[in-house]
């Protein structure tokens, strides 16, 4: 991927109390911005790990991932999100840039479900070991799991698009 760029200015420090909003306030944040979260292309052995998501957008299968907090860099993100998506703890240097997407969705987790959300995802990767993937627990945002060899998730045409490019640019980054 082309690089990607992070800048913090010094001095920059999110204030702990305004880091969440109540459900109304966030709902109506969401009618106005584009969310941005990061994802987590978990990759071992050539496969892609998929979680069944529970909850919109996209209660189907796609990557562990959510929103970024003001504050944090991509790969701390990701880091946060594999510990409460997966009990895996991982030092955000590990974590590397793959792809970037954007996806506006019919509907979402919050009230009005139907005014949807429109997002855009950092996709962050990270080479696991057996002994890594072993130990991984979904939390209760999927009701299933699978590792799928890259090119069966970009030629499935069931899968989202966004999928697609994300088993893409792991075969690219393969070589």
């Amino acid at each position: 991927m082309q690089s990607v760029g992070e800048y913090l200015e010094p001095g920059y420090a999110p204030k702990p109390d305004q880091l969440f909003m109540d459900d109304a306030t966030y709902a109506k944040a969401l009618d106005a911005i584009v969310l941005t979260c990061t994802d987590i292309a978990l990759t071992k052995n050539g496969q892609l790990l998929l979680g069944k998501r529970t909850r919109h957008p996209q209660p189907d299968w796609w990557v562990v991932g959510g929103r970024m907090r003001a504050g944090e860099t991509f790969a701390a993100s990701a880091a946060r999100l594999l510990k409460k998506e997966l009990g895996l703890a991982v030092t955000p240097e590990r974590l590397v840039p793959l792809t970037v997407f954007s996806a506006a969705w019919n509907q979402r987790a919050f009230e009005p479900v139907s005014n949807g959300t429109h997002t855009v995802s950092i996709v962050m990767h990270l080479e696991v070991s057996d002994h890594e993937a072993e130990g991984l627990v979904f939390n209760d945002e999927y009701s299933d799991h699978g590792w799928t060899d890259f090119a069966g998730v970009a030629n499935n045409e069931l899968l989202h698009p966004a999928l697609h490019q994300v088993a893409q640019a792991l075969m690219e980054q393969k070589g």
